[in-house]
């Protein structure tokens, strides 16, 4: 989008081996953030001079400060917030200031946000995620990454699925992962525990992306094994029932509920139910294809290329609401 300013916060908060590459973002103001979730990371003066001569500013998550959106709109500078369900402000606290727009990055709990609102996914950079067909599975991709409640990610229940797997499913299952884990004694199961310093390194020639996650709106490693071409082995919850493959959806039901802005529901399947699917893509590469072939479809209807003129045609729109 190359952006005429930008802030970056440092999240001091989760240590050395967290912190982010600098490099990534020239010519950005750095700031180190204040204890999380301190709600003004951003000092007021920095706040005045970023703003200073712009006509929007998109923030994802959070304002950082929501001062933030007070005093642009005093200025007349229109702001979106590109939000995560789970942590929107403005379901737990209408009080504190909105942004312009809202924008969903995916359709989970769409009709529960009340504003001036629109869906906008995120894209996906296709360049660095190039399309390979799949056409059997033989290694199965599972990221575990920073843990979230509940497991959000289904990560035990995978392993517990690969444990009930009959031993002729001749497979390897690589969970990659920024936390510690526990060795298992089912040789088929690799646990990598790194942070490549590109994301797109996370992704090599693994066939099935195999995601059981539990609650949640946008997720990029589904995206990005997308773009790669790997058939996906999810949950049959939304968001991703509504562009998976319907034969690599696995029934789930609800579990458990929590509260984070708003309440969450929480769901899961069987790892039986999970190892039966997994067994089903073994045995039929054709499943595999088909499923490989629509990772494609959906990657093409996100990917930058097709999507920034999107969000530049609703930035236009906004602005001449001015």
């Amino acid at each position: 989008m190359s952006p005429v300013k930008t802030i970056v916060i440092n999240p001091t908060w989760v240590g050395q081996d967290h912190r982010i590459d600098h490099s990534m973002y020239p010519g950005s103001v750095i700031m180190d953030s204040k204890p999380y979730p301190e709600e003004s990371f951003i000092e007021s003066n920095i706040i005045e001079d970023f703003l200073d001569g712009l006509d929007i500013v998109f923030t994802c998550e959070t304002p950082y400060n929501f001062w933030l959106f007070k005093r642009a709109s005093e200025l007349g500078v229109k702001t979106v917030l590109q939000y995560n369900y789970e942590f929107l402000y403005t379901l737990s606290n209408s009080r504190l200031p909105k942004p312009d727009l809202l924008a969903a990055p995916s359709l989970w709990n769409y009709e529960k946000v009340v504003g001036n609102k629109v869906f906008l996914p995120v894209p996906v950079n296709r360049s660095v995620l190039p399309f390979v067909q799949r056409k059997e599975l033989g290694t199965i991709l599972h990221c575990a990454g920073i843990p979230a409640a509940f497991d959000r990610n289904g990560t035990l229940t995978l392993i517990e699925a690969v444990r009930m797997l009959p031993r002729r499913i001749d497979i390897k299952v690589k969970i990659r992962s920024q936390y510690f884990f526990e060795s298992f004694d089912d040789p088929r199961i690799e646990v990598i525990i790194d942070k490549p310093d590109r994301y797109y390194d996370l992704y090599q020639d693994e066939d099935v992306f195999v995601f059981p996650r539990k609650y949640g709106g946008l997720s990029l490693p589904l995206n990005e094994a997308a773009s790669c071409g790997m058939a996906i082995l999810s949950t049959n919850v939304s968001p991703q029932s509504s562009f998976l493959h319907e034969r690599c959806l696995v029934d789930a039901f609800k579990t458990n509920s929590f509260m984070a802005n708003a309440m969450v529901d929480v769901y899961e399947c069987k790892a039986s139910d999970l190892a039966d699917k997994i067994v089903e893509l073994y045995e039929c590469p054709d499943l595999v294809a088909e499923s490989s072939s629509l990772s494609n479809d959906y990657a093409a209807s996100i990917d930058w290329s097709a999507m920034k003129d999107n969000y530049l045609s609703i930035f236009g729109d906004l602005l001449d609401c001015r």
